[in-house]
């Protein structure tokens, strides 16, 4: 009724976590959920450089940690240099150089050269490599038509494909899958997007795990002699 109090209850959850075993993965976790993510759990605004810092230290004190390499394999563009996850992921023993997260991490240590593939064209459906002329600088962007922030990247782009095009090409990937085609179509009409564009809607999680995508918007610059760099360009503009 228009008179009626309303009362409600909180609930407040407050525990201590007991183990046996410190160096156990749930351990660890407790000690930094968010290990790789450069966020802190209580929303504090901390450098770079701590975080680093912090993530140097949990991977030597936690050398055998599941839970750190694998967290560590899914935040790799999280880190500003190659060097730097290296500082960490040199910290870890050999217990788990063999599973998927430890060879994604050296794959992506490794990897100086653009691989380049082969993807249909978003309307002629033909089949092209992603690099077509390599005397270019080229500038390879993974979107999708449901990205919201690849959406509101798109006129930095075009400011960057109308003062360098001449000597940068730059390149859409989609990832939308099979059922959002129309909608990628659509949204290149509909924006004037000037630049070629390209489906992976066909092998999504092998070109995902080949180009280390971890989120969207995603860009690659590959250099003439096919050495490549992922940057991103909003931090430019």
């Amino acid at each position: 009724n228009k008179d009626s109090l309303i009362r409600g209850d909180l609930i407040c959850a407050d525990f201590n976590l007991i183990v046996r075993d410190s160096s156990s993965d749930i351990a660890v976790r407790s000690s930094d959920p968010f290990f790789s993510w450069f966020m802190d759990a209580n929303g504090h605004e901390i450098s770079y450089d701590k975080h680093l810092e912090s993530y140097i230290c949990l991977s030597k004190k936690y050398p055998n940690s599941r839970f750190l390499v694998s967290n560590l394999a899914g935040n790799l563009n999280s880190y500003k240099s190659k060097d730097d996850i290296r500082k960490v992921y040199g910290n870890f023993s050999g217990k788990h150089k063999n599973t998927f997260w430890a060879k994604h991490i050296e794959q992506f240590l490794d990897k100086n050269t653009f691989q380049n593939s082969s993807l249909p064209t978003v309307f002629e459906n033909i089949q092209e490599k992603i690099i077509q002329d390599t005397s270019k600088y080229n500038l390879v962007i993974f979107t999708a038509s449901w990205c919201m922030p690849c959406i509101e990247e798109i006129p930095l782009l075009k400011n960057i494909y109308n003062d360098l095009g001449k000597n940068l090409i730059l390149t859409y990937i989609s990832i939308d899958n099979e059922t959002g085609i129309r909608d990628f179509k659509k949204m290149i009409m509909k924006k004037g997007i000037p630049w070629r564009s390209l489906f992976a809607y066909q092998e999504i999680k092998k070109i995902k795990r080949k180009y280390f995508i971890e989120a969207i918007p995603y860009s690659i610059l590959v250099y003439p002699n096919q050495d490549m760099e992922i940057i991103d360009v909003r931090k430019y503009s």
